[in-house]
């Protein structure tokens, strides 16, 4: 128990420096809103995929930022464009996931997986109602993604 105590001791007095923020110098993929990223753990890259730009067009394009530069890839496969999805790591399977959102005519409830190479839809027996502006993470008790 004193070791314990002595260690939460050493912890709190210990001053962390905090990183500042820092502009990222290139442009990116432009602005744009409706779009969903997630931290690729095992790839260490931010993955963006799909929103509106300014001019009120749906994307279908993925960029990746590696904390200094935004690159766009172009996969052989991409979801349809969309908004209002979300996407979430999945460390069990190492790939991003990304559900629903609006597709423009109606809402989707369609799943796709990003292994940082190319998109592949995925097909299940039960599906969540198509939906758009929702949320979705990962949980780590039942190590699968949840919405």
């Amino acid at each position: 128990m004193r070791l314990f105590a002595a260690l939460a001791l050493v912890c709190a007095s210990t001053v962390v420096a905090q990183p500042d923020w820092s502009i990222a110098t290139n442009t990116g993929s432009g602005a744009r809103f409706g779009h969903a990223m997630a931290y690729d753990g095992f790839r260490d890259r931010v993955v963006l995929f799909g929103g509106i730009t300014a001019a009120g067009q749906q994307q279908n394009d993925t960029w990746e930022f590696d904390g200094a530069s935004w690159t766009q890839v172009f996969p052989a496969t991409s979801p349809p464009g969309r908004d209002g999805h979300t996407m979430t790591f999945n460390i069990a399977t190492g790939q991003v996931f990304l559900f629903g959102g609006d597709g423009g005519p109606a809402n989707l409830n369609d799943t796709w997986v990003y292994d940082g190479v190319d998109w592949m839809q995925i097909n299940t027996p039960t599906v969540p109602q198509a939906r758009k502006s929702h949320m979705i993470s990962f949980d780590f008790f039942r190590f699968r993604a949840a919405s």
